[in-house]
């Protein structure tokens, strides 16, 4: 008997209303990872990715819409059933800063694996810790050493990890090594730099072993190097541990030797679904072509010049008659803007929301080319 999907997201849609007026950041979308996928949704910001995710991880709750994670409809569940099973299924890297200011690094990383086992003790002393730590840093703020405001002490080594079973803070210590940033585990948020509290996220997502890892852009403020190695991290929990991965990025050219999948994303719709292979080599959408397009070839020799998209993207608030590419687009015409086009499958994996079929788009690039 085949495994079931970890993820089933059907018909979903999430409406939020601006100035009285309704409209979908994320429209009737469907899609599914299967165990051991490594999926990348990929599309320039606004477009409606981010709330995807947040739809799947129940910080959202959906307009219209079902939600099947590991078994469970999520639309279903209450605010504390959620909580639960984001804890034991999901790891989850946002974009912005989410470590907890008074717990020191690798206290963050151990926090998901305590609230696992004893969720109300950790609680009360998370509350406790930061009514310490607010009226320290008010005394702290006047100290004066060698002249300087005193705006980095040395961390405490009587952290909350050092109450916890020796295997936690293993883990969590050996976490914080694969992402070169043990060293700084007994230090505080406010002693990290942008990218060093990205890493730590990072090993906090990866602490209770999840089913489901949802990573929204994991390498912003990372420099090349370090970018680099958290890719390639991805790459071995998904191969060697089976990980199911959902990889956010605004960059197509990222998740070519990484995801088995790709969903490209704009104006809240998928427009174009397939294979890694199959979106490289056989993109049925403008809109992948273009993304294509722009992403600067390394062959030797090569002079072909990045051709940008023009235009702006529309705003999910006003999005133009028709389809949501249609202002951007070089092939567009009348007939696209008469209303949204359906999915045209081209194999079982491949579909693209296009009035146009590829061999008709492969036509039109031709003639362009030889004017």
């Amino acid at each position: 008997m085949p495994e079931q999907p970890i993820l089933e997201v059907r018909g979903l849609t999430r409406e939020f209303v601006r100035r009285g007026k309704p409209f979908p950041a994320v429209d009737d979308v469907n899609l599914t990872l299967d165990p051991g996928e490594f999926m990348a949704i990929v599309g320039r910001s606004g477009n409606g990715k981010s709330t995807l995710l947040n739809l799947v991880t129940g910080l959202l709750k959906p307009t219209s819409g079902s939600i099947l994670l590991a078994g469970n409809e999520v639309t279903t569940l209450n605010d504390k059933q959620m909580s639960i099973l984001r804890n034991r299924t999901i790891g989850f890297v946002t974009q912005i800063q989410t470590l907890l200011p008074n717990l020191t690094a690798i206290d963050n990383v151990v926090l998901p694996a305590v609230l696992h086992r004893n969720p109300s003790r950790y609680e009360t002393e998370i509350d406790e810790r930061t009514n310490d730590a607010q009226s320290q840093e008010q005394t702290a703020s006047s100290v004066v050493v060698d002249g300087l405001p005193d705006v980095i002490q040395p961390a405490s080594t009587q952290t909350a990890s050092s109450s916890q079973p020796d295997h936690l803070t293993q883990r969590a210590q050996h976490l914080l090594d694969q992402l070169l940033v043990g060293e700084l585990a007994t230090c505080y948020p406010k002693e990290l730099s942008g990218g060093e509290m990205r890493r730590v996220s990072i090993a906090r997502a990866l602490m209770n072993k999840p089913k489901l890892l949802i990573a929204d852009e994991p390498t912003t403020a990372l420099d090349v190097t370090i970018q680099a190695q958290i890719l390639q991290l991805l790459k071995q929990l998904n191969e060697n541990e089976q990980m199911n991965i959902i990889l956010i990025t605004h960059d197509l050219g990222v998740v070519a030797s990484l995801a088995k999948r790709i969903e490209v994303m704009y104006g809240g719709l998928i427009m174009e679904e397939g294979t890694t292979e199959e979106i490289f080599e056989h993109p049925t959408h403008p809109y992948t072509r273009a993304l294509l397009h722009a992403i600067p070839k390394c062959e030797s020799g090569c002079r072909e010049r990045l051709e940008p998209i023009p235009g702006m993207a529309p705003s999910l608030a006003n999005p133009p008659a028709g389809c949501p590419f249609v202002t951007r687009c070089r092939f567009a015409c009348e007939e696209c803007k008469k209303g949204i086009p359906s999915m045209r499958a081209y194999s079982d994996t491949q579909s693209s929301r296009c009035i146009f079929t590829k061999e008709e788009l492969d036509e039109k690039e031709k003639k362009e080319e030889e004017k």
